[in-house]
């Protein structure tokens, strides 16, 4: 892809330098004649007609960054209605039908606080093109920062025509889970794969996020969303992304590469890789990354479970072979036993079955998923000795149900309870992983003996199978009749 819709990144500089003075000049006018001012700003000619595009991009990103208001002095609708009921009794009061325009409009004006002039402006203010610019944000942003974003933009844009994306992330914990959390809250449909091997304070995931163009409806919508991903990737510490794009339907799909390292960025900005103290999350994510499902199913939970402690999740649950997810929630006793809670609402059937496949191998904290019913997954995919339990649930989720399921997998636990530990200590993950190998050695062992017992019955049925046609008395009864027949056949015969 080339950037800047092909031009060099001189002529494209100059571009959105010369647009950008033109927006700052604009301040506080329409939106109208902003628009025809940037349309009148002249590019340099290319062969291949690539100006055309970028000028039209510029524009664009010059708008995206101004904010467009609405008078808030005086209601456009009702001067309106006003002014049009006046000469409307203005006409049919006049013996000849005439209207006085003038009057009219001095007449309606003082009772909107507006002088006769003003009424011509503010008539139609609630148009798109007669709102009033706003260019505050860029008069703080330079041309390098402008520029940035184009290209940031340009990035976005091909996500909108993606089958598949691939991005291998080093992140601290904190921006790890907001940034799932996040893509929680935009309903994408993705994976998360636990990569060894990382940076110091740093986690590495795996993400596989499904493109727009692999959905049979709401692409668009989806791609939109795909595209708000990139922009909360550029808080991780380094990113790598590969994207699977088709540019028209059916046709032949290309790989378009991305890449993010935090800690170059922060050194040509002068920070020498070092974060503001502001910059990285260590408390509870912001309540803008959350689902009013999610916010519903908390309030609801801490009023049915007043005994317990339910708060957000913030760890990663991971599985070797089999997959890794994030709970939403995490509910404790008294006793210091957990459970943990994920909705899984705007997912697809395989991420199901693949919490399915983590439960069934072994957890070490017992889980709770709820599944929306249109993914059409019984309840019934757990056994009742799993560490996890499904509740469906058709649009509104029932804190009741979740309820009575975390009390159930808490009841299953006893009361022995290991030491608190924080779940960010490489005692915890230590420990986690203990855990999960006793208890799926425990379920290989159950599982081998049920085979074992099995394949000994049927063994044994296959060999009664076997023997039965022989001890069976049809066959010798049969052969004697046949004999007899014969032998009084051959007497008459010799008679």
């Amino acid at each position: 892809m080339k950037p800047w819709c092909g031009l060099d990144e001189d002529a494209a500089k100059d571009l959105v330098a010369e647009m950008a003075e033109v927006a700052r000049a604009h301040h506080r006018r329409t939106r109208g004649e902003l628009v025809e001012a940037l349309g009148d700003v002249v590019t340099p000619a290319t062969k291949d007609g690539a100006h055309l595009k970028a000028q039209k991009a510029a524009a664009k990103l010059i708008l995206d960054r101004c904010d467009f208001e609405m008078r808030d002095d005086v209601d456009p609708g009702a001067l309106r209605l006003g002014l049009f009921q006046a000469a409307a009794e203005a006409r049919r009061s006049h013996p000849e039908g005439a209207l006085d325009r003038e009057a009219v409009v001095a007449a309606v004006a003082p009772l909107h606080n507006l002088d006769a002039p003003q009424v011509e402006d503010v008539l139609y203010a609630d148009l798109e093109d007669a709102r009033l610019v706003d260019a505050t944000e860029l008069m703080h942003l330079d041309v390098d920062e402008l520029m940035a974003r184009w290209t940031l933009g340009e990035h976005q844009a091909l996500l909108l025509r993606s089958t598949r994306v691939v991005a291998d992330i080093q992140a601290r914990p904190a921006d790890l889970r907001s940034l799932l959390r996040f893509m929680k809250m935009l309903q994408l449909l993705f994976e998360v794969h636990v990569v060894e091997g990382g940076r110091a304070k740093s986690e590495g995931v795996r993400l596989v996020v499904e493109g727009p163009m692999t959905l049979f409806s709401s692409s668009t919508r989806y791609g939109m969303k795909l595209a708000m991903l990139l922009p909360r990737l550029q808080r991780c510490d380094r990113v790598r992304l590969d994207a699977e794009v088709r540019l028209a339907r059916g046709g032949k799909p290309i790989h378009h590469l991305w890449s993010h390292d935090r800690s170059t960025v922060d050194a040509q900005e002068g920070t020498d890789g070092k974060l503001d103290a502001g910059s990285v999350s260590t408390g509870p994510d912001v309540d803008d990354d959350e689902s009013p499902l999610l916010r519903q199913l908390r309030t609801e939970l801490r009023g049915l479970l007043r005994d317990h402690d339910v708060v957000d999740g913030r760890e990663l649950v991971s599985i070797p072979g089999v997959g890794a997810c994030v709970p939403d929630l995490v509910v404790s006793d008294a006793q210091g036993r957990r459970c943990l809670v994920e909705i899984l609402g705007f997912w697809s059937r395989d991420a199901v079955w693949q919490r399915v496949a983590m439960a069934r191998t072994g957890l070490a904290t017992p889980m709770v998923f709820c599944v929306s019913e249109r993914l059409r997954v019984s309840e019934a995919a757990l056994d009742d000795d799993d560490d996890a339990t499904l509740v469906r649930f058709k649009g509104s989720l029932s804190a009741r149900k979740v309820a009575d399921a975390v009390v159930t997998q808490l009841s299953r636990l006893g009361t022995s309870v290991v030491a608190a530990v924080p779940v960010d200590s490489p005692k915890a993950a230590k420990q986690t992983t203990k855990q999960t190998t006793k208890k799926a050695a425990k379920k290989t062992t159950a599982k081998k003996t049920t085979a074992k017992k099995t394949a000994t019955t049927e063994t044994g049925t296959t060999k009664k199978a076997v023997r039965r046609p022989k001890a069976a008395p049809q066959e010798p009864d049969a052969a004697k009749e046949v004999s007899s027949i014969s032998e009084a056949s051959s007497s008459s015969t010799e008679t």
